[in-house]
């Protein structure tokens, strides 16, 4: 059973760094859908959520016995109120995406509802788990922060090199001689 504890803490882990991350990366996204929803205070919300979504990442991953408990049922309703929210958004026929994990390009669908349902059951089983059973992962420590946040950062570093990637533009031509026709053309401009 503490097996199924630490696959609960790891896949909810997960889902919020990466959602955090993305969320960071593509602000100007989220506010556009927060705005489009008439969600109050967007750029507050905008910039609020990725770090209460990282806070509960760290916190999911390195509690142990009780206090882990309270960190799925917060994620818990987290998720419940994000839930609700999608089905506002679905209700009311808005076509526009849930920024759920910072891009808004996909819409909402049943089958976000299904997903954001999924990971609900995850948090309850966790939360139901941390209460009968000792995590796997040992206290927390300095050498398991340090691991935790180096992972969070690779994965962070993965979401943002694939959110940019279809924008990189590779060319043949070194930066410099770029720079320098850039230079050059505002000089004879002027």
């Amino acid at each position: 059973m503490a097996l199924w504890l630490i696959c609960c803490q790891l896949a909810v882990a997960v889902l919020l760094v990466c959602s955090a991350s993305a969320k960071w990366l593509t602000q100007d996204q989220v506010i556009a859908v927060l705005r489009e929803t008439h969600v109050p205070a967007p750029e507050s919300v905008a910039r609020g959520l990725p770090v209460v979504e990282g806070a509960f990442a760290l916190a999911i991953a390195v509690s142990h016995a009780r206090f882990l408990t309270y960190a799925f049922a917060a994620v818990g309703v987290l998720l419940i109120v994000f839930t609700i929210w999608l089905g506002s958004i679905l209700m009311r026929g808005l076509d526009t995406g849930c920024a759920c994990f910072g891009s808004s390009v996909r819409a909402v669908t049943g089958r976000t509802l299904l997903r954001n349902a999924a990971f609900i059951a995850i948090c309850l089983a966790g939360a139901g788990l941390s209460r009968s059973q000792t995590p796997l992962l040992p206290h927390a420590s300095p050498a398991a922060l340090a691991a935790i946040v180096g992972a969070s950062a690779i994965v962070a570093c993965i979401v943002a090199t694939l959110s940019v990637a279809g924008e990189l533009r590779l060319s043949r031509r070194p930066v410099v001689e770029d720079i320098d026709d850039l230079i050059h053309q505002q000089w004879q401009e002027s």
